[in-house]
């Protein structure tokens, strides 16, 4: 009886030839080298700014982190005020002094339902802004919470990096057929915000 070879055995000579031509081919690591490095004398690094340029008006994106047109968001706050004999109940805003171009203004109910939305243009020359046309009034119920939502715009876009405050109010006695007038109240610009 004769034995038979597997023909797999008689592949591993070409195998052994590929791999062996493989290595050879492969670029080989470089030498090691060594840096030396003077330990004992300190190793600086100086900048001089350009001759004559003086000091720049703004180092927004040099490294600031909170270069924001509303630095202070804890002292947004949303007042609702009773009706006058003239007026209908008016939710304000009072800012503290801004930068914003505008306001993203949302009120929600308890459940979440949107019940007023829009787009705040700032009246950057006057402390108070005229209030929003009656058409975008919102009616509020007595008793009901519901949640605000102001994000400042401080570019051309409303983006995530722009400032937002939120909180809750609670209208109490409004009659049930008065609209609530929105308006933006901004102090008045500091030296530093003009």
């Amino acid at each position: 009886m004769k034995h038979q070879r597997h023909p797999f055995l008689n592949l591993i000579p070409i195998l052994i030839f590929l791999e062996t031509i493989a290595l050879w081919t492969l670029p080989q690591p470089a030498r090691s080298q060594t840096l030396a490095i003077d330990l004992e004398t300190p190793q600086t690094q100086a900048f001089e700014p350009p001759p004559d340029d003086g000091e720049p008006e703004s180092t927004a994106g040099g490294g600031s982190r909170n270069d924001s047109c509303l630095t202070e968001t804890e002292k947004v706050a949303v007042v609702l005020e009773p009706a006058s004999e003239d007026l209908p109940p008016r939710v304000s805003i009072v800012l503290p002094p801004t930068t914003a171009r505008a306001l993203v203004v949302k009120i929600e109910d308890d459940r979440d339902h949107l019940v007023y939305y829009d787009i705040v243009t700032i009246d950057r020359s006057s402390a108070a802004s005229s209030p929003i046309s009656p058409d975008a009034a919102v009616a509020l119920e007595a008793g009901e919470k519901y949640h605000w939502t102001i994000s400042a715009i401080c570019g051309e876009i409303l983006t995530v990096n722009d400032p937002t405050a939120e909180g809750s109010l609670v209208p109490q006695a409004v009659p049930e057929s008065s609209l609530v007038g929105i308006e933006a109240i901004v102090a008045p610009p500091t030296p530093e915000t003009k």
